[in-house]
């Protein structure tokens, strides 16, 4: 499991108390019962972690864990 993965998995588990093993990774967020505040606070504790800036643009491409994965991979 790649660096990027174990680190967003393990921030998806503090921020929306999720276990992401558990997670269909192409489930969009908004079936995993996550509310736009959870989105935001995942997507500042990202930021902040992986030192990236994520535009509100890019959110348009982030709809699953695997689309959040591939995002973070192409940053860093």
């Amino acid at each position: 499991m790649s660096t990027v993965r174990t680190d967003v998995y393990m921030i998806i588990r503090e921020v929306l108390n999720v276990d992401p093993r558990k997670i269909d990774h192409n489930t969009p967020w908004f079936e995993l019962g996550a509310e736009s505040f959870d989105l935001v606070e995942l997507i500042v504790a990202l930021r902040d972690h992986f030192q990236l800036e994520i535009k509100t643009e890019d959110l348009d491409e982030i709809n699953t864990l695997n689309d959040l994965i591939r995002f973070i991979e192409r940053r860093v």
